[in-house]
């Protein structure tokens, strides 16, 4: 997947091409604008991976009946 930062009558887009086809291409700009619209920019800066693997524990949390917040802080260290 290749994306082209581009002006385009004085605003700033941004182009993808993606090798599976435009649909591939499209699916992949309507998930990203979800994920900004749900979770910030700065979300959308965290490389794909570590994206998914946040998802999947706030998801753990959500099926628990917890918030990020009201979460339990068992098992995790802090350094000073």
């Amino acid at each position: 997947m290749k994306i082209a930062k581009v002006n385009h009558h004085g605003k700033t887009r941004y182009r993808v091409n993606d090798p599976h086809g435009p649909e591939a291409a499209e699916d992949f700009v309507k998930e990203r604008t979800a994920d900004t619209r749900a979770f910030g920019v700065h979300f959308t800066t965290i490389p794909p991976e570590e994206r998914a693997a946040l998802a999947y524990q706030l998801q753990r949390l959500k099926d628990l009946g917890w918030t990020l917040p009201a979460a339990p802080l068992i098992g995790l260290s802090v350094q000073r």
